[in-house]
């Protein structure tokens, strides 16, 4: 059994404390995610162009009144047009990205009814093997009460 002396130092040492935030800025390129409502995907880049560090009581004043609510996180399709390109891409490059997530979501969408149909076709095949079965038990029953013995 642990003393109580020594379980306080365990207790003590498990505490973590963080001293600074960094905060990165990386840009914006188009992307593949295929649960955009509208407009082109959009995600990071993966090399950041700035970096900042704050001391945490200092980020939390600058960005107390800035945390928002999920709807308000939505981002519409002119902004993402706009964003893609601010970013450098051309018409031609949204459109085939568009014309892919459209492609790919369809793609999708065939592949789940099979899926279904499956599941509903096994769930067919197994109530029939449980009624020849039911029915192969019950003339089996009748036979034995029948026969004499």
């Amino acid at each position: 059994m642990i003393e109580q002396s020594s379980f306080q130092e365990l207790k003590q040492k498990k505490k973590v404390r963080f001293s600074h935030i960094e905060v990165r800025q990386y840009p914006m390129i188009l992307g593949d995610n295929p649960s955009v409502s509208s407009g082109p995907a959009l995600t990071i880049d993966w090399e950041y162009f700035s970096e900042a560090q704050f001391s945490i009581e200092h980020y939390d004043t600058i960005h107390k009144k800035t945390h928002r609510s999920t709807r308000h996180l939505i981002m519409p399709l002119s902004c993402r047009m706009l964003i893609a390109k601010n970013a450098g891409h051309s018409y031609r490059e949204i459109r085939q990205c568009l014309k892919e997530m459209k492609e790919y979501k369809a793609g999708l969408r065939q592949e789940s009814k099979p899926a279904i149909d499956q599941r509903s076709m096994k769930e067919k095949i197994f109530k029939k093997m449980n009624l020849a079965l039911i029915k192969k038990s019950v003339i089996k029953t009748k036979k034995q009460k029948i026969a004499p013995q």
